[in-house]
């Protein structure tokens, strides 16, 4: 009798390009919905890089509890996190309350900033834009080094991730 070879099993994208194609599908919904002023492909990027440090958060967090938890603990410990962009609190609020670095270890206050940053560019002539980051505390006109930040941060939350993996021998439990 003929048997047929197995079928090869297709395996999963890697987080790669699943953070990338994640983001670029929340950047278009986005864009056709909200119709913001800042280019596509500066949205991309902002949303990529807390993208990358949400799923990095997320890796550190599932190597720390049951795999039945992880995703949920994940996506509170992500809402808390949003907390911290700058918003409310206010970077101005943080620096003058001391608690300023708490915000600065957040990928969301560098990506708020990034995102705040490119939508006020379009007001620039109609708009007290020094009035507006007084208030809140953004640095304006630096978006590469927020992105970079953001991106670095993420880096930092798979390191940590790997570091836990090799500590809590994860591969050993069942």
């Amino acid at each position: 009798m003929l048997s047929l070879p197995p079928r090869p099993i297709i395996p999963p994208l890697p987080a790669t390009y699943r953070v990338a194609l994640s983001s670029l599908h929340f950047t278009a919904i986005y864009y056709i919905l909200a119709k913001p002023l800042v280019p596509f492909g500066k949205q991309y990027l902002i949303l990529l890089g807390m993208f990358f440090g949400v799923y990095g958060m997320s890796a550190a967090i599932s190597t720390l509890v049951r795999k039945e938890n992880a995703a949920l603990l994940a996506v509170v410990v992500a809402m808390f996190a949003a907390v911290f962009c700058g918003y409310g609190p206010s970077v101005a609020n943080a620096s003058s309350g001391g608690y300023l670095f708490i915000l600065q270890m957040s990928f969301n206050k560098w990506a708020a900033e990034a995102q705040y940053s490119e939508s006020l560019i379009p007001y620039d002539q109609v708009y007290n834009i020094e009035f507006s980051r007084e208030r809140y505390g953004y640095t304006l006109n630096s978006t590469g080094e927020d992105l970079a930040i953001c991106f670095a941060i993420g880096a930092v939350w798979r390191v940590i991730a790997f570091v836990l993996l090799v500590i809590t021998h994860r591969d050993k439990q069942k």
